[in-house]
């Protein structure tokens, strides 16, 4: 049997906020998903997509496509009562922990644009090179050392991998959309905990993944040290335009890829 995948994809009725670009649509990030998800099925691997709404899904307006993309690829869990960002974090990242089935698991939140091989590729990153955490997402910081939101630390192993097919490298942090395998995952819980929530209800998502690699304060800290990557060029964005407005011109036209999903699954998002 090949690779076993869990997606844990974390969603609500109501929006943030956080600043979007005019071509913004939450349906198509969830689309682009299930798209990336469904390409799985040229390897070998046994997939699951868990949907969990934190609230009633009766009261998103976006329930009928939630239902439609979501039952025939797994299952939808409500979280009754409304639990917010740290606490419906933490019961995926519970549900993950607590999986019959060894294998890797994808966790996801709403408001990421996923190109079609991004999937495939966090696998590649988690099996052909030594890596403990995969993020899809190629963010400016690492570009801009003027990043207006702090640069990043120094990393012990400044490197690049090359998978069948992408190049990686190494990251200091990422957002709380990222893969993992369940063993690494269960391993290190305790330190998920610890940066579960900001005190302000969401996760402290930079923190997190310089203690788990054993960056800045953490580096004499006992152990394992773990290895985060991230692809060159990116293979999902986060849809905030502080990110996507920031000096950095990417590679990739995010809003072209966001109008090829919807043509592509028109009768999804017409509205």
């Amino acid at each position: 049997m090949g690779e076993r995948l869990t997606v844990f994809y974390r969603t609500t009725a109501s929006e943030g906020n956080a600043p979007r670009p005019d071509w913004y649509d939450r349906r198509l990030c969830l689309l682009s998903l299930c798209y990336a998800f469904d390409m799985l099925s040229s390897l070998d691997v046994n997939k699951k997509l868990v949907l969990l709404h934190d609230g009633e899904l009766r009261e998103n307006g976006n329930k009928d496509t939630i239902k439609r993309l979501v039952e025939p690829r797994g299952e939808i869990v409500e979280l009754i009562p409304k639990q917010g960002n740290s606490k419906s974090c933490l019961l995926a990242l519970e549900k993950a922990a607590n999986l019959s089935d060894e294998g890797i698991v994808l966790f996801s939140e709403d408001d990421y644009l996923w190109l079609p091989p991004a999937i495939i590729g966090l696998i590649e990153a988690l099996t052909q090179i030594p890596a403990d955490y995969a993020t899809p997402y190629d963010h400016p910081v690492r570009y801009q050392t003027d990043y207006p939101y702090g640069k990043d630390l120094q990393h012990w192993n400044n490197n690049i991998y090359l998978t069948d097919s992408r190049h990686w490298r190494t990251q200091e942090s990422t957002c709380m959309t990222f893969a993992v395998r369940k063993r690494t995952l269960v391993e290190d819980f305790f330190v998920f905990v610890l940066h579960i929530d900001n005190g302000k209800g969401v996760p402290s998502d930079r923190e997190l993944f310089r203690h788990l690699q054993k960056l800045g304060k953490y580096q004499n800290e006992s152990g394992k040290r773990r290895m985060l990557v991230g692809p060159m060029p990116g293979l999902a964005v986060h849809v905030d335009t502080r990110g996507l407005d920031y000096k950095r011109p990417y590679v990739i036209s995010w809003e072209k890829e966001s109008a090829s999903i919807a043509e592509k699954f028109s009768s999804f998002v017409t509205r």
